[in-house]
């Protein structure tokens, strides 16, 4: 029997394909993002699927993690994002589609409304 890893080399089980990352903007437009508790949840939805999509990627949860910021001057959270963890898996083939990032195109979005109905979210 042949393997797999031996057809394709570089797919092997130490050769996972990098991501392709996108910057996001998220704000809140009538309740902002002072709240301490509500910044918190974002970031364990965040890390959470970036944990439960690990192992398709090449990435580091941590590496990621500690790029995406609150700024409180802005009051927004920005940061990089593994473009395949983020968007839904219908919109990743779209390449039109894909390049206008919103809520509904979120992967998560239902975990994300539950913080705030008007969280929004752009591409940086």
């Amino acid at each position: 029997m042949i393997r797999l890893t031996k057809l394709l080399p570089e797919h092997g089980p130490n050769k996972l394909p990098e991501p392709i990352m996108i910057g996001l903007v998220f704000s809140d437009s009538k309740g902002g993002l002072k709240d301490i508790k509500k910044q918190k949840e974002i970031f364990r939805i965040l890390e959470r699927n970036l944990k439960t999509n690990q192992y398709t990627l090449s990435y580091s949860v941590s590496n990621i993690m500690n790029g995406i910021k609150y700024y409180p001057a802005t009051d927004k959270i920005v940061g990089n994002f593994p473009k395949q963890v983020f968007l839904h898996p219908s919109y990743l083939k779209k390449v039109s589609q894909a390049s206008l990032m919103n809520m509904d195109k979120c992967r998560f979005k239902d975990e994300l409304m539950k913080v705030s109905r008007t969280l929004e979210v752009k591409e940086k």
